[in-house]
């Protein structure tokens, strides 16, 4: 029974990882009714840089809204807390 269940979550993650594949971005949505993550979704938090601009922790934008934003302007990932 535990090979079993590998074997579904191994096929349903096969199933998420082709929404990166196609250019899909609603993988998340996807993963999320399976319970499962999307490894193509990045996220990132906002952090203070060197000079104290609220920043991307993925890529370093200082977009003057970031405290606000739901995705980073510059390099699309999500903003979680």
């Amino acid at each position: 029974m535990k090979g079993e269940k590998q074997g579904v979550s191994a096929w349903l993650r096969g199933i998420i990882g082709e929404c990166g594949v196609s250019g899909t971005r609603s993988c998340t949505a996807i993963a999320e009714a399976f319970g499962i993550d999307c490894e193509h979704e990045k996220t990132c938090r906002v952090v203070e840089d060197e000079e104290g601009r609220t920043a991307c922790s993925e890529c370093g934008c200082t977009a003057l809204y970031m405290l606000d934003a739901s995705y980073c302007p510059n390099c699309g990932a999500e903003v979680v807390e």
